[in-house]
């Protein structure tokens, strides 16, 4: 998966990622809906996970769902339209603010620092919403009749006949009691925002939780002399008092918040991120090595015998096997209580709603006894080394931010805003990083709300004849505009910057931030640990320890028994040339003198070939020699040698002969295989040493930004959720994330180790005098395959010039001739293409090892049934979702206005307020009706209320020829700005030849041309109406033959 990608940013995105965040908040256990629809299971599952809210099912339909949904009965949902008006309820209340007039009790400036909406947005879609129902934008009459019609105009069957919620949607748009009220902005105003006003336009400025926003629990406890419980809130006792009294308390369960990865509810990221770094550095430097052991010293009553096969060593390796579960469990459960004891400890006081001002000391504490009794304790001979010096540094960062957690819960928030410059140090422990991403909620419901209105256009109705006609059919037409988004430079640029959370509202787990840091940790690793080891070889790597090294590996790698048997053989060789040469050239034993002359031959004292024992009878020669010339195989090599020693000869002195020549000669071999220049170990231990830290060091960097850049694809919908059939995988086994931060950790180490092996042996190979004869061929093989690659490539290229157009043939026959010919030509080329295909392929795998952000493997292509081969991509995915799941801007704020209803019930929300927000998102997001659950009648209803509406604007302009005559509509509708230069002519020519209609056929030919461009116009409109049909859901039967079958009454109503 590529880093840097165009993505699409318009209306169509936003919808994209409203069904993203629907797939996110369902906990359904098979598939997600495809209808986007919530339940209170998934709102209680949400409340729970993220704040640790207890709350049953039905305290959730009868206050969440009843005020916030629309509807109170068992099987009630919330659909996402829904969604989308929970998500406005923040920019209603700023657009109630500055809209509406100065007299006005809504009215008011924003706080500073607060977000401006969209200029004029309630204004217009007020003027949507009449012009759709009563023709034009006069403010009517407010009664239960017009709520009505306008709940018909957006197909509401349902509440057009809930004559009570008509009531309550008028008592909540005129809380003065007017006789006689208007829906003017005044009224619309106060129906969409009088159920909301609990909601605090400041939370979005605040350095606080949803949950103290909420619940005001942190700051009850920080009300100063002068009655301000925070200068930000602006809020008195009596204001905390008075909302406690509307207020409802909420059951909480603790959730282990210093800790809490998922939900990220700890409050300074950064302590957590350095804490679990400097627990695995520290493991490393001084505990590691203690827990290796070799398993076949558990087993010291078997030997295990190298060169026999697996029956032999069976009672070995079935001991080993028992030795080896027994220390891998006690590795497992030791690991794991070093990391609760070490990361669960050393993170007390991290909770963010944490007040307990020792919590913190607690944790420095843990972290001081981590890192400072081991490193002063260290026994290294050599001095401390990188590991020891890297945690005692990474400890110290710790217990520094463990002090700023102290600080900030010990000071006052009061006493901290005086000192500026202490504030900006204590940035990290205040959950500055909550505002940031309160802040991105809201940038991205701005962006969402602009793209609907640029979807919208101007302020006419349009040929369509409604505003919510001409949204669907913009919505349709339109092409989403891109943005060149990821990449290294881009990522890094807004990291830097901080946009990337504020903005975006990308929020990095701390666990993916920890194996990052481990990951830089390795590169540093990594490189020092090769600068060592390369000069140990060459300072310290003599050819005498060359040769001893590789006489040991000779030794251990050939069987011992193969050595012994060939020093039998040149035995057996010798006794068999000294039986023939005594038999034919010293004499036949049967002869007197025959002992003396062998004796003399091969005994000479004193320059004798072989020492020989001067007491030892020489009798037995005879013996030797009848026995080995007579029948060779009377007697083997153990006899044979057995009547030589008898007869006087040290065949103890010849075996050693015989192993000394072969050792020579296994030296020499060693001579002439060991590197005979420096240059060629020094060389590729530069090479395989650069290569392998800048491997480690491209997974690390590269890391944020492909998890970025994965987050994005997954919300514009470049990566299907809710409409992908394999989306449920993600939401199984979420513990299997826990494997993560290892596999970052050894997949960095290991593929950078990989990728420079293999570097490195290459080049040795180029350079090594054993081989670079073969090299020097391969490269001259290499050289000539390029060479004719690239005349191949200009030969193709004239062809592709001449022959070719597209996937067609300019010249058939020359191009199946040419075709033919390369096909045999590139079939003795490619045995090269392929050589440098595996090279390729095989680098690419190993720095793949580290990659677990992005798949190796094609889709589907890994796996086997239900085994997927590469599942690491999956499970990175599985992290990033559950985060999204937790941290996405939209949740946060949906989680907000959970929070509010249940915690203020009755207070905020309300069914009426709830029905005005759901016509302001028909008017501003008409596309969103499609996910709108309602009875089908009543989408029935509201697609033939659109077909009939557009069809009827149709036919005022549409026209008929028959036999020459046009006919004209007396009222051909003004069209929008910005209409096309046709329609412009053709209502000019239309008022010149109204009178004359049936002479049309001699005006001139250029009424013919306007003539045929409006029935280009008119195919392009039904085609329109045909796809308004296919974005509602319904197919009914709507095809050109209904268009044709109208009424005589409608046909003789036309001039």
């Amino acid at each position: 998966m590529t880093i840097h990608f165009e993505r699409p940013i318009g209306a169509s995105a936003d919808l994209h990622e409203l069904e993203y965040i629907s797939a996110l908040h369902q906990t359904c256990p098979k598939q997600v809906r495809k209808n986007g629809s919530i339940t209170a299971a998934d709102i209680r599952m949400l409340l729970t996970s993220r704040y640790g809210v207890v709350v049953d099912e039905d305290t959730i339909k009868t206050t969440v769902m009843s005020g916030l949904g629309g509807g109170d009965s068992e099987e009630e949902i919330v659909d996402l339209m829904e969604v989308v008006s929970l998500l406005l309820i923040p920019t209603i209340l700023k657009c109630s603010r500055v809209e509406t007039d100065k007299k006005s009790p809504l009215s008011g400036p924003l706080p500073e620092g607060v977000l401006p909406p969209e200029p004029d947005l309630m204004k217009r879609i007020l003027k949507m919403i009449l012009e759709d129902v009563t023709g034009d934008a006069i403010p009517k009459r407010l009664d239960k009749e017009l709520i009505a019609r306008i709940f018909e105009a957006f197909g509401e069957m349902d509440l057009s006949r809930d004559e009570e919620l008509h009531e309550k949607m008028i008592e909540a748009a005129n809380p003065s009691g007017c006789k006689n009220p208007v829906l003017d902005l005044e009224a619309f105003a106060n129906g969409l925002v009088q159920d909301i006003q609990e909601y605090d336009l400041k939370n979005e400025i605040r350095s606080t939780t949803n949950f103290d926003d909420v619940l005001l629990t942190r700051n009850m406890s920080e009300i100063v002399d002068d009655q301000v419980v925070e200068p930000s809130r602006e809020l008195t006792i009596e204001d905390v008092k008075e909302k406690n009294k509307r207020a409802t308390p909420l059951s909480m369960e603790r959730t282990a918040q210093a800790v809490d990865s998922t939900s990220g509810n700890y409050r300074n990221k950064y302590l957590l991120i350095m804490l679990v770094s400097t627990v695995i550095i520290t493991y490393f430097a001084y505990w590691y090595h203690r827990t290796l052991f070799d398993t076949s010293e558990m087993c010291p009553e078997y030997v295990y015998d190298y060169y026999s096969p697996w029956t032999t060593n069976t009672g070995t390796i079935a001991c080993e096997i028992f030795f080896s579960i027994l220390s891998w469990l006690g590795t497992f459960f030791v690991f794991s209580l070093f990391g609760l004891f070490f990361v669960g400890l050393g993170s007390v006081g991290n909770g963010v709603s944490n007040t307990r001002v020792w919590a913190p000391l607690v944790g420095l504490f843990i972290v001081v006894l981590l890192v400072v009794p081991a490193y002063l304790g260290s026994e290294n001979v050599r001095g401390k080394g990188l590991l020891d010096t890297a945690s005692l540094l990474m400890g110290i960062v710790v217990m520094l931010l463990h002090g700023f957690n102290f600080i900030v819960v010990f000071l006052r928030p009061q006493t901290i805003e005086k000192y500026p410059r202490l504030k900006r140090i204590l940035r990290s422990s205040r959950l500055a990083d909550r505002q940031d991403m309160k802040r991105a909620g809201q940038v991205k419901t701005n962006r969402m709300v602009k793209n609907a209105l640029e979807i919208r256009g101007s302020s006419d109705r349009g040929i369509l004849g409604s505003h919510f006609a001409c949204g669907l059919h913009n919505f349709a037409a339109n092409i989403d505009p891109v943005e060149q988004f990821g990449g290294f430079r881009w990522t890094w640029r807004k990291l830097m910057d901080n946009s990337i959370v504020d903005t975006y509202g990308v929020w990095f787990s701390d666990r993916l931030l920890s194996g990052n840091i481990c990951q830089y940790i390795v590169s540093i690793y990594v490189l020092l640990a090769g600068i060592q080891f390369s000069l140990y070889v060459l300072e310290e790597y003599s050819k005498d320890d060359a040769k001893s090294y590789v006489h040991d590996v000779t030794q251990f790698i050939f069987d011992p028994e193969s050595n012994q048997e060939m020093v039998e053989l040149f035995l057996a060789n010798f006794t068999g040339l000294l039986a023939n040469y005594l038999g034919n050239d010293v004499g036949n034993c049967s002869e007197a003198d025959f002992p003396i002359d062998a004796v003399e031959t091969f005994c000479n004292y004193s320059s004798g070939i072989y020492s020989c024992d001067q007491n030892a009878t020489i009798d037995y020669l005879c013996s030797f020699s009848n026995g080995v010339t007579a029948d060779q195989s009377q007697l083997d090599v153990s006899q044979q040698l057995a009547l030589l020693a008898a007869s006087g000869f040290n065949v103890s002195a010849l075996e050693e002969a015989i192993e000394l020549s072969l050792e020579e000669a296994g030296n020499a071999s060693v001579d002439s295989l060991y590197p005979s220049s420096e240059y060629m170990i020094r060389i590729p231990l530069i090479i395989g040493t650069a290569t392998a830290f800048l491997t480690s060091v491209y997974l690390a960097v590269t890391f944020l930004p492909s998890t970025t850049s994965t987050i994005l694809r997954l919300r514009c919908g470049q990566i299907p959720t809710m409409a992908n059939e394999e989306f449920n995988k993600y939401r199984c086994a979420p513990d299997q994330v826990s494997v993560i931060l290892g596999s970052m950790f050894w997949g960095c180490f290991l593929s950078s180790i990989l990728v420079g092996g293999f570097v490195g042996v290459l080049v040795f190979i180029s350079l090594w005098q054993a081989t670079v004869y073969f090299i020097a061929r391969v490269i001259a093989l290499f050289i000539g395959v390029l060479a004719v690659a690239l005349i191949r490539l200009c030969m193709l290229t004239v062809c592709r010039i001449t022959l070719y157009r597209g996937m067609y043939r300019e010249r058939p026959a020359a191009a199946n001739i040419s075709l033919v010919a390369l096909e045999w030509a590139n079939f003795s080329l490619s045995v090269g293409f392929i050589l440098v295909r595996m090279i390729k392929i095989i680098i690419a795998a190993c720095m793949f090892i580290g990659r677990i952000d992005t798949p190796l493997l094609a889709p589907k292509v890994g796996k086997i049934g239900g085994l997927e081969l590469d599942n690491y991509p999956t499970i990175f995915m599985k992290d990033l979702l559950q985060h999204e799941a937790h941290r996405h801007p939209y949740l946060d704020t949906l989680s907000v206005m959970y929070l509010y209803k249940l915690r203020y019930r009755d207070s905020f929300g309300s069914k009426a307020g709830s029905s005005w927000r759901l016509l302001f998102v028909y008017a501003l997001m008409p596309w969103m009706h499609k996910y709108r659950i309602q009875v089908e009648n009543d989408m029935g209803f509201l697609l033939q209320g659109i077909v009939e509406t557009t069809r009827t604007r149709l036919s005022c302009v549409g026209f008929a020829i028959s036999d020459g005559l046009v006919e004209l509509d007396d009222e051909i509708p003004e069209s929008s700005e910005g209409g096309d230069d046709g329609s412009k002519i053709f209502r000019k020519e239309a008022s010149v030849t109204k009178s004359n209609c049936t002479h049309l056929e001699k005006e001139n030919q250029e009424l013919r041309n306007q003539v045929a461009l409006l029935m280009k116009k008119q195919e392009t409109l039904t085609e329109t109406i045909r796809t308004l049909e296919g974005a509602i859901g319904s197919t009914p039967d709507c095809e050109s033959k209904d268009t044709e079958e109208e009424s005589g009454d409608e046909k003789e109503q036309r001039p």
